[in-house]
């Protein structure tokens, strides 16, 4: 089954985090072949392990945790609360509004975030907003991450490169494999019975 997609492979192999631009592909899931109909390059792909996926795009940021987190950010006080209700607005923002809005609404809650600093008298409010907003976002792209399916662009046996693709349209694929497989058993029953029976 051929299909044609926008696809937005990784700059570097195993690294799941810088993309390149996205181009017109066609993904060929019988013969395993990616075509890029751009560029005009071809590359062999193959599914990537969802967990050495997830692996490689979140343990080094939980390593990175580790060493910035104490267990002082999870005291949930006046001031930790106050930085969580704010990043969770910034992710809010970030995440649902475009373009101006998207300006505006951070310009306007950095300024909130100054003046809560100043009233409840501790000014490294602003970092701590920053520092969560970082921690909930993570949390919002490992849940958007558990929808995808990770590929493998292979030159020979090397990895160059690798891309992600919904489930959905993974699992609308392997159903179309299917049907085609039990047309062609179908078929070759029929003909094995036809055989037969004029023998």
């Amino acid at each position: 089954m051929i299909k044609r997609l926008n696809i937005r492979t990784t700059k570097f192999p195993y690294f799941f985090w810088g993309f390149n631009k996205a181009y017109q592909c066609e993904l060929d899931f019988k013969t395993g072949i990616y075509k890029n109909l751009e560029t005009n390059t071809s590359y062999a792909f193959e599914p990537l392990n969802v967990y050495i996926f997830l692996l490689l795009k979140y343990f080094p940021l939980l390593i990175l945790f580790y060493f910035t987190f104490s267990i002082w950010d999870f005291a949930f006080n006046k001031f930790t609360l106050s930085a969580y209700i704010l990043a969770l607005f910034l992710v809010c923002v970030v995440n649902f509004l475009e373009n101006l809005a998207r300006k505006v609404g951070i310009v306007i809650l950095v300024v909130t975030a100054l003046g809560l600093s100043f009233l409840i008298k501790d000014y490294f409010l602003l970092a701590y907003v920053f520092k969560y907003f970082l921690l909930l976002s993570v949390c919002v792209i490992f849940y958007l991450d558990l929808r995808l399916k990770p590929f493998c662009l292979l030159k020979g046996s090397r990895v160059v490169s690798g891309f992600c693709l919904d489930k959905e349209s993974c699992l609308e694929n392997e159903k179309g494999n299917k049907q085609e497989i039990k047309a062609k058993e179908s078929l070759k029953a029929f003909f094995k019975f036809k055989t037969k029976k004029e023998r």
